[in-house]
């Protein structure tokens, strides 16, 4: 079964999201990635900013599994923002500046992505935009 035969002309109605996002996140891209079978680039959003409201702007987990049933993820592959690279490895080669405040108790090192490598709960703060490549089969 290949997602390629799901047209959108193919049926009257049709919605690859099944499960509910929270009210503070938004899918912003579900891009089928041609080069790749199955494969499609997931761009998600947190809508608020840090104490711009009461609840919504706390960081939120986005269960990826419950999103997408039927449909089984099989990898997940965290993204630059473009989706052109990968997280880890742009992470890897980029330039580790010196500040001025770089021995000051409290500074740290920025990392990007998750040490988590449970791909099935996605946290997302205040504000992030994340993107992922996402490998999807059919549950039958």
């Amino acid at each position: 079964y290949s997602f390629y035969s799901l047209s959108p002309f193919s049926k009257s109605s049709f919605s690859i999201i099944k499960g509910k996002l929270p009210n503070n996140v938004m899918l912003v891209t579900f891009k089928r990635v041609y080069s790749k079978e199955n494969t499609f680039l997931i761009r998600l959003a947190h809508q608020y900013g840090t104490n711009e409201h009461s609840e919504l702007s706390k960081p939120v987990i986005v269960n990826m599994v419950s999103m997408f049933e039927p449909f089984r993820i099989t990898s997940v592959i965290e993204k630059t923002l473009t989706g052109n690279q990968d997280l880890k490895e742009w992470e890897k080669s980029r330039v580790k500046w010196e500040t001025s405040n770089s021995d000051k108790e409290g500074a740290s090192d920025v990392h990007l992505s998750d040490s988590n490598e449970n791909w099935s709960q996605i946290e997302l703060n205040p504000l992030d935009v994340r993107t992922f490549e996402v490998v999807m089969s059919y549950m039958e």
